[in-house]
């Protein structure tokens, strides 16, 4: 996820429009609503395989309940002749949806998950359709709903890709009507039950559509989101550093600066006796160059301190866990700061560190 999304175009018509982390525009074709990276396409599989696997199980659930209801319907209307489909459900369509809920817990699953639900989803399907060719028109209505709930559960609740899963429940579809088209004694129940069955299919097909549209789009505003905090982030941490750089070359050029006034002003004070009326104004000196020191390696640890938290990865704190009563917080810091020790700065303001450490004024 974290390859991810540059933006997204709005609306008018207009696909999303993202790009990856090698460069280039990531868009979603407007039929096949697949991205045009595949490495955004795998990844996006790859989520949707973890996050709907607990709705494909009950979706499966509810399959085999599905099923398991027309065994007596089948004996209420062909009560001559409703073992042959008690045997095509028994034999094909149970052990299909089956097989797939049972597969849906192994290890391997996101790789046997596209054959198996098309397998369950093909053999509901074609059932209906033999239903449909081996009873005739007492069976029109029944089989007629059969392959609507078919297509509803390939189209939309056991989460095929859109284009597979249109042509997978499109086929059964097509064929059932040309088999009530070729049943139908009568035109107008003919063009009805048709009607119906098209109608029905379609809806399905653009609920489909959209959903998947609209999963797409929410996954590369996500991408669009996590990379926006990523370049949030890294250019803050520049500024920081570049704070921090600029802090202590302004520290070490004040500092030589300064050492040739502080030398002078030592010099000065060994040939100043406690009673020279020129020792008040010598000790102001070196008070205020102490200051001016004070300031300079505040700031640079100021900067250092910034810098450094941004260059380090945040870490999760639980500070009351339900299993102690006292209130203290039980995270240990990696790296303990005190106010008087700088971070860790450039080599070039070591030993500038080194001779300060000793002193803890105004600003540390």
């Amino acid at each position: 996820m974290q390859s991810a999304a540059r933006g997204v175009s709005g609306g008018g018509g207009q696909s999303d429009v993202a790009r990856d982390s090698s460069g280039p525009r990531v868009e979603i074709h407007p039929l096949t609503l697949r991205f045009s990276s595949r490495q955004t396409e795998v990844a996006y599989r790859a989520q949707l395989n973890e996050k709907s696997l607990p709705l494909l199980r009950l979706a499966l659930v509810a399959g085999v309940f599905a099923i398991t209801t027309f065994y007596p319907s089948d004996m209420a209307l062909f009560p001559d002749d409703y073992q042959l489909m008690w045997g095509l459900r028994t034999a094909l369509v149970l052990p299909a949806v089956i097989l797939a809920l049972g597969a849906s817990f192994l290890r391997s699953f996101p790789r046997l998950r596209v054959p198996l639900v098309w397998l369950a989803v093909s053999a509901s399907g074609w059932a209906m359709l033999f239903g449909l060719l081996w009873y005739g028109v007492p069976g029109l209505t029944y089989f007629t709903s059969g392959t609507i709930i078919a297509a509803m559960f390939g189209l939309l609740m056991l989460g095929l890709q859109f284009v597979f899963a249109m042509f997978t429940t499109w086929s059964f579809v097509l064929a059932a009507v040309a088999a009530i088209a070729y049943e139908a004694p009568e035109p107008l129940v003919a063009t009805t039950a048709v009607q119906i069955l098209l109608v029905s299919c379609a809806i399905l097909t653009i609920a489909a559509y959209r959903i998947q549209s609209l999963s797409r789009r929410l996954y590369l505003k996500s991408l669009q989101v996590i990379d926006a905090q990523e370049r949030a982030r890294a250019s803050e941490a520049h500024r920081s550093l570049w704070l921090e750089q600029m802090a202590g070359f302004f520290r070490h050029e004040l500092k030589n600066s300064v050492l040739g006034v502080e030398t002078s002003l030592e010099l000065l004070t060994r040939h100043t006796s406690d009673a020279s009326p020129l020792r008040p104004y010598v000790d102001r000196a070196q008070k205020g160059i102490q200051l001016i020191d004070s300031i300079a390696r505040g700031v640079s640890n100021a900067t250092s301190l910034e810098s450094t938290f941004y260059r380090e990865q945040p870490v999760a704190v639980r500070l009351y866990p339900s299993y102690r009563k006292s209130w203290r917080p039980i995270a240990t810091p990696t790296q303990p700061v005190s106010s008087c020790t700088s971070l860790p700065t450039h080599p070039w303001r070591s030993r500038a560190a080194k001779s300060d450490s000793s002193r803890c004024s105004i600003i540390c």
